[in-house]
């Protein structure tokens, strides 16, 4: 088998960050050969019985299996029961699940679950199957169907999987030992100034030095620290906290692009657009569109 690579996610560059995949086709056995991407996933076996390869780790999945796939894991799947074997999955940004607005404490639960979680399977028999197996059959609907306000509702029934799971490792501690519960919250109390300052200041220009005086810690090592707690680096939290502030007020507001450039500490009008529609895959001003004008149908994308 050849060697895994680094796939593109097919949620990058869209709007809304998330996809959903049914994959009959079979190549040489394989339903899905071996590669990684930075984006977490859910997989479900529809049909047959399958092996699945997550990393150093092998099992059996069968029919109504959900598998979860965690950021930077190397996974394939392979038919093991011929042409009935099918599966289908829903793939989601790692800022999928924080919204404009909300606590930063929250926000740093999610980015632990999806760096630090590693169990992966969940039939039939396990307590968690019918929530997550309910939810995930309400998010391939809704993603389908695209009704008023489904995006919302996808959003909810992720963010509900993820914190079931989450809530569920941690009450019977088979999270991976070396994210145990004291170590987070030391991490969290450690990091919370830093946390607290950029929400509240992430407008204003950020200084690195300024931000290491938070913790008291040198750059060199508090970049480190910082990168292994959130799973992120220091410049990508600050460009994301910016990123949700100009959609809150593209949608809320109507100042022009140019002016909530400036208010979201974006100097620079070409850059700002180019790092939103990196984010976003729109422009600042489609984005403004899509929600303000019936005509423009913000899925072409």
């Amino acid at each position: 088998m050849s060697q895994p690579v680094l796939k593109q996610d097919p949620t990058k560059g869209k709007r809304f960050p998330f996809k959903t995949t049914h994959v009959v086709m079979q190549n040489n056995k394989f339903l899905v050969i071996a590669h990684w991407h930075e984006e977490p996933e859910f997989i479900r076996v529809r049909g047959g019985t399958v092996l699945v390869t997550i990393d150093n780790c092998q099992f059996t999945a069968t029919e109504h299996d959900i598998i979860f796939v965690n950021k930077g894991q190397i996974h394939s799947v392979k038919a093991l029961s011929g042409a009935d074997a099918r599966i289908e999955g829903m793939i989601f940004d790692n800022l999928f699940l924080t919204q404009p607005g909300e606590r930063t404490d929250t926000m740093y639960l999610h980015t632990l679950y999806l760096r630090g979680h590693q169990y992966n399977l969940y039939p039939r028999s396990h307590p968690l199957w019918a929530s997550l197996s309910e939810c995930m059959d309400a998010a391939i609907r809704e993603y389908a169907e695209k009704e008023m306000y489904h995006e919302t509702i996808i959003q909810s029934h992720v963010s509900r999987m993820i914190v079931s799971i989450l809530r569920f490792y941690w009450k019977v501690n088979l999270m991976d030992p070396a994210i145990h519960k004291l170590q987070v919250e030391r991490q969290f109390a450690i990091l919370a100034p830093v946390l607290d300052y950029i929400e509240e200041h992430a407008v204003e220009p950020l200084y690195l030095n300024e931000l290491c005086k938070l913790v008291n810690m040198s750059p060199y090592y508090f970049s480190r620290f910082f990168k292994k707690s959130m799973g992120v680096t220091l410049t990508e939290h600050i460009t994301a906290s910016r990123i949700r502030l100009a959609k809150k007020m593209l949608l809320n507001s109507d100042d022009t692009v140019v002016e909530i450039a400036g208010k979201t500490g974006f100097c620079d009008i070409q850059y700002f657009g180019k790092v939103f529609k990196r984010e976003t895959g729109l422009s600042p001003s489609l984005y403004k569109k899509s929600y303000r004008q019936t005509s423009f149908d913000p899925h072409d994308d």
